[in-house]
């Protein structure tokens, strides 16, 4: 690492460069090539995603855009060098600023009351068929954190124990431990979706059905959640039930990388914002 860094003051000095501005663009150098050390990657061996993750990592911390806007422009520098001495196949810092202007909005979630009455709401149905399904259903998004696309995904086995799993295109993408209250509440449609005699139903591996299709297709569970929605007199959607759920292990102290596996974000970014104060 020393090697490099001398290398590149080297060149700063080169471009007369005053030395505060040298020191501030060696330390965030350095500050880069740590963190890739620690995750045992050379400059070689990079690549835009690994530094993409970088960038989140930054702003995982707290870091403010422009704050992570001004290292990513920094480190620019430092590859736009290290790519001119081989070291580098590709200048990975451009096009990666983070998005600026608009503030962007904290995702909305239930309130404890609001996540109560909603749960209340379901409870009042006296087809057992819904009561018991729509219970399931609200749990596995506010408790299993699933998006509403990921719904019909759902195989039968989907349940193990107090764990769901989620699947994308018919392979486990992730495994979320589900309080004992959810998962039960999940056992007993199994129960009772496995009891059914219907031909839908017995032909079906899906895990949420209709009472008349063997499989549960996004529009239904919107729909689902809208009917509630409207009976408790709060707006809600199906995506404030998965922010419920990130929120939910944000405030018990989930780690940000712990909290993205568990929701399956794509980068810490995302993650983040669950981490906000209102």
């Amino acid at each position: 690492m020393n090697t490099i860094l001398d290398g590149y003051k080297q060149y700063l000095e080169s471009q007369h460069k005053e030395p505060a501005t040298i020191r501030a663009y060696l330390h965030e150098a350095e500050g880069f090539l740590g963190w890739c050390s620690v995750r045992n990657a050379g400059l070689s061996e990079l690549s835009q995603q690994t530094f993409a993750e970088y960038r989140d990592a930054l702003a995982a911390r707290g870091a403010k855009p422009a704050t992570v806007n001004k290292s990513v422009s920094t480190l620019s520098t430092f590859f736009k060098w290290a790519q001119a001495n081989g070291l580098a196949g590709e200048n990975f810092a451009k096009r990666l600023r983070l998005p600026q202007g608009k503030k962007e909005e904290t995702p909305r979630w239930l309130t404890a009351a609001e996540e109560a009455a909603l749960l209340a709401a379901v409870e009042r149905e006296t087809t057992e068929f819904q009561r018991v399904r729509n219970t399931a259903l609200l749990c596995a998004m506010l408790y299993g954190g699933v998006k509403v696309d990921e719904i019909p995904e759902l195989p039968i086995d989907a349940i193990e124990g107090d764990t769901l799993h989620v699947y994308d295109r018919g392979e486990r993408i992730r495994s979320v431990p589900l309080p004992p209250f959810a998962a039960e509440k999940l056992r007993a449609w199994l129960r009772l979706r496995r009891a059914s005699a219907k031909e839908a139903h017995a032909s079906s591996d899906a895990l949420f059905v209709t009472e008349r299709s063997g499989r549960m297709q996004t529009r239904a569970v919107q729909f689902v959640v809208e009917t509630y929605s409207d009976r408790i007199g709060t707006p809600i959607t199906s995506q404030m039930l998965r922010n419920t759920f990130c929120r939910r292990h944000a405030e018990s102290g989930a780690t940000v990388e712990r909290l993205k596996a568990l929701a399956g974000h794509k980068t810490l970014l995302t993650t983040w914002k669950y981490y906000r104060e209102k």
